[in-house]
Order: C-alpha cells, then structure tokens, then sequence
C-alpha cells in the first residue's frame, strides 16, 4: 500500500489531539506529585529511590505516548478505507522508534536535573541501562500492538476473499441449476444446480436429471468425478441435499459424507416437510461444516423453486389438515386463504417490483372474495410493520397472491418490507400474527391466522406458518 501523505498527517493530528489534551497533562501531573515526595533537596545526596520513581513516570509517559501514536496510525488506516499492511506496520514501528530515542535523551535529562549534586559515572550508566531496557519492553508491546492489528486485517481479507468465492459459487450453482431437466410424471420438480470446489479451483459441476431421474449432487461426485480425490472440498448446492432415496439410490446427504468434503454451502432448506433441515443437520453432526448463500442468492433460488415450493405447501397443509372433515360444509369446500411465504414479489404480481417484499398466499378452496389482511399494521416493538393490498376475487388457479410490505420506524421513515428480519431482531419480537379475512360466494366472512417467525435456520431468517381457520361473526 502506497500511503497517502494525507494519511499519514491524519494520523499525526490525531496523535497530537491526544497527546496534548491528555497525555502531557497526565505526565506533568504525575511528574509534579513525583517530586514532592522526593527525600532530596540542595543540601542531600543523590537517591537511587527517588531516580527510580522519575524513571518510573518517564516509563509511563512513553508507554502512553507510543501506544497513542500507533493507535493514532490505526485510525488514520481506517478512515481513509485502506487496509493495516505490511508497510503500515514499518512505518508505526519507526515513528515508534523516533518517539523512544527522542524520550530517552529528554527522560534522562529529567531524572539527573533532578539531583542538586554531580552524579557519578557509574549512577549515570545504571539510569541509562535501566531507561533503555524499559524502553525497549515498551517497543516490543508496540510492535505485538501493531502485528494483532495486522493478523486482524490478513483474517478481514481471506473473509472477504472467502465471501467473494461464495457468491461467485453459488452465481454458478444457480446458473446450472436453470439447466435442470424435470421427470415427466406430471408434477413439479425442483431446479438444482451444484458447483465442486477445492482450493479455490472448480472440480465439477452438475445439475438435477442431467442424467436422467438422478439428483445433481450425484451426477457431480458419482458420474463426473467419480476417480478425483474429492476430500476437503466445498459443495455449493442450490438446493438443501436430500436424506431419503428409493433403494438402492443413495441419499446425497450420505454421499457428501463418503466423499469427506469439508462444507456444504446450500441455497434454500428443502420446502418438503418431511426433509426440512434435516439435510443439514445431519451433515453438520457428521462434521461437514454447512452455510447457506448470501441472502440475494438465495431469493433467486426461492424464485426458481417458486412452484416446487408451492406444491410442497400444498402436499404439508394436506397432510396436517383433514379438509373433508375441517373444510367442507354439505354444499362444498369453503374458501382457505393460507400464508406460504415472506419475500419478494412472485413474477405475476405486476403491481410491485420484484424487490418489494410482503406476504404471499394461496387459496386451496372454493373462490374467495374481497381477500385483505385484517391486521393491516402490526406492532413490532416501537415499530410498525404495514401491508397495503386487496383481491377482489381469489382463485385456486389464480396462483400466489401478495401483499406488500413496509416497516414503519415513526410517522416519516419507512423501511422497504425486506427489512423485516433485521427490525424484529432490534426490537427483541419472535414472531407475529397475521390474520386474513375473506368472503365465500354467500357472504359469509373468514378468518385466517397465520404466524410470521423469527428463525436463523431459515434462509431469509423468517418462516411463514399456518395456524388456523375461523368463521366470522356474521353480524
């Protein structure tokens, strides 16, 4: 790093504040009290006592004085955005040894002005030995000073490089997973895209039904890489790996496993309730370290599974809720608007640009009318989370509904729904309640509740849930 001049008269500003507003009072202060304690006047000896308590505040006003100085450096990096490097280091260590040999000539003057009476050799020698020892511990507490803030920005730079490698990854997964070729059996499918990488170098990529019927984990270390020492890599893969397969096809959770790779970084849980989470923690017990895509990323993903997604909500709430029993009255199947999801706008709610988030919702019973949530503002802490939206007729074949969102701080400063996550967390509030009314073609009003929850495991942080149907008060 080639340092700016400007840098460098920054920090020496900062130094002089500091040293002028604090440290030089401190040290006349301290050497000022020193001195009426002393034994010594013009009429007594030399002592060795009172040399060492003026050597003693000399120390500490040179200790004070090098640690600003450096500290002073260390700021001046900071605020002009540059990185603590090598070069950085020399110069702090030689402003460093600049100050200790300007104090020393300055500290030994102080100490043997301090005597009415000639000093002998030998007393001068035995002050000048002991300064410069102690003023040499101080340059070595200057110099680990000034190597931790060194190590602390190599650390700060391979996160960044790591991070950086992230994204550029798992941009690649998303991109093979759009190559995904779904089974031809009527249902949807998920896009799954996966990226092997060692030491910074990209063994193989694969994407789901590449072979036919076969997962992408599988196509990547199985079919492409089935003789490369796979240990030690990191697998992104858009999609969280699968526990279950149909012998005598190996779940790619076990198959991760076999082939020792040290980290799987995945793009979204897996929709499917049976399998959520379950993936990871089984790689995170067998050792496998496991993170997901930064969060951009992962609401690309989230988008490309949007239908994936929808049919696993649909399959969940099926198997959680008897509708024949709960749901359907003599003449038929009443309306159900259920909460699927917190994030971006799905591509058909034209209103909104996709990077505005809300709630999005599905109908899975007979049309719903005049669709609007009831809880329009909810209070989050001092804050207020805000939906605006309504649907005037809500169909099964009508697909997601979405009601944008918005986070009111106060009554002028409004925050885009997206931060959502960030303001529960600041304002201490695990979950909150939703609730959505709708009519049925008789009139007759409901009541869904829903529940949008904090959850870390959760790409995003939030998770959307189901909690129940109510009739209305007709009246």
């Amino acid at each position: 790093m080639a340092f700016d001049p400007e840098v460098l008269q920054c920090a020496r500003t900062l130094f002089e504040h500091r040293f002028e507003e604090e440290i030089r009072p401190a040290y006349n202060n301290r050497l000022w009290e020193t001195k009426t304690k002393f034994t010594i006047g013009p009429e007594l000896p030399f002592s060795g006592m009172d040399a060492q308590r003026l050597i003693a505040v000399e120390v500490q006003f040179a200790r004070e004085a090098a640690t600003a100085q450096a500290d002073s450096l260390v700021a001046a990096i900071k605020t002009a955005g540059l990185k603590f490097d090598n070069e950085a280091l020399i110069i702090g260590l030689n402003n460093t040894k600049e100050l200790l040999n300007k104090h020393k000539h300055s500290a030994t003057n102080t100490v043997l002005s301090a005597f009415a009476q000639q000093i002998d050799q030998a007393a001068k020698a035995g002050i000048d030995q002991d300064l410069d020892a102690k003023l040499a511990r101080i340059h070595d507490s200057v110099l680990s000073l000034l190597k931790s803030k060194l190590a602390e920005a190599i650390l700060l730079a391979k996160a960044e490089t790591s991070n950086s490698g992230d994204k550029v990854f798992a941009r690649m997964a998303i991109d093979e997973a759009r190559k995904s070729v779904p089974e031809n059996d009527g249902r949807p499918h998920p896009w799954v895209g996966a990226v092997v990488v060692k030491d910074g170098k990209v063994l193989g990529t694969a994407h789901r039904g590449e072979v036919p019927g076969n997962h992408a984990e599988f196509v990547a270390l199985e079919r492409n890489l089935p003789n490369v020492a796979v240990a030690g890599a990191t697998v992104y893969t858009t999609l969280e790996p699968c526990t279950t397969r149909t012998p005598p096809k190996i779940p790619c959770v076990d198959r991760l496993i076999e082939r020792r790779v040290t980290r799987v970084v995945i793009g979204i849980l897996d929709p499917d309730d049976r399998i959520r989470g379950k993936g990871q923690r089984k790689l995170s017990n067998a050792g496998i370290e496991t993170s997901l895509f930064p969060h951009d990323l992962a609401m690309e993903v989230e988008e490309l599974n949007r239908e994936f997604t929808r049919f696993c909500e649909k399959q969940s709430l099926t198997s959680q809720t008897d509708t024949a029993k709960s749901f359907a009255p003599a003449d038929g199947l009443k309306p159900l608007v259920v909460p699927l999801r917190y994030g971006p706008s799905p591509l058909q709610a034209r209103k909104h640009s996709m990077g505005h988030h809300g709630l999005i919702v599905a109908n899975h019973g007979e049309p719903a009318y005049d669709v609007s949530i009831l809880t329009s503002e909810v209070q989050i802490g001092a804050s207020k989370l805000c939906f605006e939206g309504s649907k005037s007729t809500f169909t099964k074949s009508d697909g997601d509904a979405f009601f944008a969102a918005v986070v009111e701080r106060s009554p002028h400063s409004h925050i885009m729904g997206s931060a959502l996550f960030d303001e529960m967390r600041k304002q201490g509030v695990d979950d909150i309640t939703v609730e959505l009314i709708y009519k049925d073609a008789e009139n007759r009003w409901y009541k869904t509740i829903g529940k949008i929850e904090r959850n870390v495991s959760e790409v995003g942080g939030l998770m959307v849930r189901y909690v129940r149907q109510e009739p209305m008060s007709q009246s």
